[in-house]
């Protein structure tokens, strides 16, 4: 009997274990994620405001038409 109490503390320990390290993992990936969004949006505020900085001419210079990039600069951050 004391074997099979034995075992089942055992089984309870390890599922425990098991489950902490679960968790530790998806709250570590949720994290990552959330970081990696969060630097998307800067990305994204960023480029679009200095975009809108740039004149027609800048814009052209680089490739740019000036009405594509009004409406990339007008793009709230969180969309692609």
């Amino acid at each position: 009997m004391y074997l099979v109490e034995q075992q089942v503390i055992n089984d309870k320990r390890s599922l425990r274990n098991w489950t902490k390290k679960i968790a530790e993992r998806l709250i570590r990936n949720h994290t990552t994620r959330g970081r990696l969004v969060t630097e998307r949006w800067i990305r994204n505020h960023t480029t679009r405001r200095r975009l809108s900085e740039l004149d027609d001419n800048s814009l052209r210079d680089v490739g740019i038409d000036p009405i594509a990039a009004a409406q990339e600069a007008r793009k709230p951050f969180w969309q692609n």
